[in-house]
């Protein structure tokens, strides 16, 4: 068991406390268990407001005919609402405690309230009032006062004196961990800046450790720092980098090892952010309708539906690739655009060349019969322009295009591209 120990004076500004002298230090028992008490020397009693405007509730009460009975109570109960507003019990703030190791993240689970006052009619000789829990604590911080305040109710002088005591017993608790991506759908070569937030209660804890990580299988990308101080504000970073030419889903986690401040209490505690990263490296499955006109045969002329895949490669801002949608093609090439965080806009060009039989039946015995058995070839051009998301990982195509040699169609189409594999 660790001993409780007192140390004083010590210097308590708001709640940033620092020992300014530390003569032999004394161990104390408890029957509650041990825990440091720290006492704060050097405060204005009215500036700091644990006790509250203790003149003025005075004064407001013996303008209003209060005895001495009453004043007391009314002191005692408007420091007890002062210091319920000061420290809310659960409310919790990161504290640079001097003890061990003392910087955590502690809230108030206790309060204990004693006024010892020079005697009045009718109430305990001592106000006593316990509000939370005031066992199994790690410190706890003693707050005094001496009262001395005349006043007259009616035709009686009266004079409130005594002293009036403040335990604020603390525990320290888990703070909480955010984490945030600037991007969460991203291009291969693309980068995205995560922000770890390290808070306890309503301030950001200083100087801890985030880890960054992510699963080594994800293949997706790199981060870069593994490991990060917060700031003042309790921010930690890194940066995720897309590796080129990858399509996938991950997931980045950022973790956080806290103790208690006895250190029997350890968590780990940890948030993710989901990433997706696109390309259009990969089989796109492409499903859409074209109409024909100025076709050589006039019954071709018309509107026809179909399917198809097509093969991209990317590299950098422009991409190649081949497929049959909607022609047979071993030339295909163009750019991509980014329009947003999320979306792109893709613009190329395709030549087709296709052989076809002018025949009902290509075989000998069409020939003899007096079919044509000739074959012959059709070239020609094809312009598109796609929208796409690389959260949906869809392109929505329009083209259009003519043939240049062996026919004389023209003819424009629209359809959608839907990623399925590398």
């Amino acid at each position: 068991m660790r001993l409780r120990r007192l140390l004083a004076p010590v210097l308590l500004t708001g709640l940033a406390m620092a020992i300014i002298a530390q003569p032999g230090l004394g161990q104390v028992a408890d029957d509650r268990g041990s825990y440091y008490v720290l006492q704060p020397s050097g405060i204005d009693a009215e500036d700091d407001g644990i006790f509250g405007d203790i003149s003025g509730v005075v004064s407001a009460m013996s303008s209003t005919g209060a005895d001495l009975a009453g004043v007391t109570t009314a002191v005692f109960d408007d420091v007890i609402a002062q210091v319920n507003a000061r420290f809310p019990l659960g409310a919790a703030r990161p504290l640079e405690v001097p003890i061990p190791d003392g910087y955590n993240c502690y809230a108030p689970v206790g309060l204990y309230f004693a006024f010892d006052h020079g005697g009045a009619d009718g109430i305990a000789r001592t106000l006593v009032e316990t509000i939370g829990d005031i066992d199994d604590v790690e410190f706890r911080i003693d707050y005094l006062r001496e009262v001395d305040e005349a006043f007259i109710a009616g035709d009686t002088q009266n004079q409130l004196v005594g002293s009036l005591a403040v335990n604020v017993y603390w525990r320290s608790t888990p703070p909480s961990l955010s984490l945030e991506a600037n991007r969460t759908r991203l291009w291969g070569g693309d980068t995205s800046a995560l922000t770890a937030t390290l808070m306890c209660g309503d301030d950001g804890m200083v100087d801890q450790a985030v880890e960054f990580s992510m699963p080594i299988d994800a293949g997706l990308g790199s981060l870069q720092p593994a490991a990060d101080d917060t700031d003042d504000a309790g921010l930690a970073e890194a940066v995720f980098s897309a590796y080129e030419g990858t399509a996938g889903a991950g997931v980045v986690e950022a973790v956080y090892q806290w103790s208690s401040q006895d250190g029997d209490v350890r968590l780990t505690i940890r948030d993710a952010v989901d990433l997706t990263t696109g390309t259009l490296t990969g089989t796109w499955k492409v499903t859409g309708k074209e109409r024909w006109t100025r076709c050589t045969i006039p019954e071709d002329n018309g509107v026809y539906s179909g399917r198809g895949t097509i093969h991209f490669l990317q590299n950098g801002n422009r991409f190649t690739g081949y497929g049959r949608f909607p022609r047979e093609t071993d030339d295909l090439s163009g750019t991509i655009r980014r329009t947003g965080p999320n979306t792109f806009v893709i613009t190329g060009t395709s030549r087709y060349g296709e052989v076809n039989g002018q025949a009902d039946r290509d075989d000998d015995e069409a020939c003899t019969r007096g079919y044509s058995c000739d074959t012959w070839e059709t070239y020609g051009v094809i312009k598109f322009r796609g929208r796409g998301s690389i959260e949906t990982r869809t392109i929505r195509l329009t083209w259009k295009g003519r043939d240049t040699q062996g026919d004389t169609c023209v003819f424009t189409g629209r359809g959608k591209a839907r990623y399925r594999s590398r």
